[in-house]
């Protein structure tokens, strides 16, 4: 006979029986999974699954633009957003860098100059493609160069 697995969501509702399982969460659930070995002994797996307010957006804090493939841009990360505006300032204050290309990255470049190294601050705007509403995190990166 083998293994068997059950998989049953919230409302004890039957999901599959195989041992792995991909299922789509839209709100916080438990999960649960019986595995059965010959009907001789069963064990329980329970899964509580919490799904987060905030969109999954990352913006690396340390870039290392030297065209070696690794950490050359500031790039924003995620599937959850539009980018609507990337903005760059040094630590006067002053935007050195702005882009509205919804796939805009900065290579540590002002107007074809490589910046020094250090610490700069980074702004976006976007909409959270969750419930469409526009957004706007801020944060710094830290350039190094070799």
């Amino acid at each position: 006979m083998g293994t068997k697995y059950l998989w049953k969501n919230s409302k004890q509702t039957v999901l599959d029986s195989v041992e792995s399982l991909q299922y789509i969460v839209r709100k916080n659930e438990t999960l649960t999974c019986t595995v059965s070995q010959d009907s001789f002994c069963d064990a329980n797996c329970i899964y509580k699954i919490k799904i987060s307010d905030t969109p999954k957006i990352f913006i690396p804090n340390v870039i290392s633009p030297n065209e070696d493939g690794n950490n050359d841009y500031l790039e924003i990360y995620g599937n959850q957003h539009q980018l609507l505006l990337l903005q760059i300032f040094d630590r006067w204050g002053n935007r050195i860098y702005s882009t509205t290309d919804p796939l805009g990255k900065w290579d540590g470049l002002v107007n074809n100059q490589k910046v020094n190294p250090g610490t700069y601050v980074w702004l976006i705007r976007y909409i959270d493609l969750r419930d469409n509403k526009e957004k706007v995190l801020n944060g710094d990166v830290t350039v190094v160069r070799e």
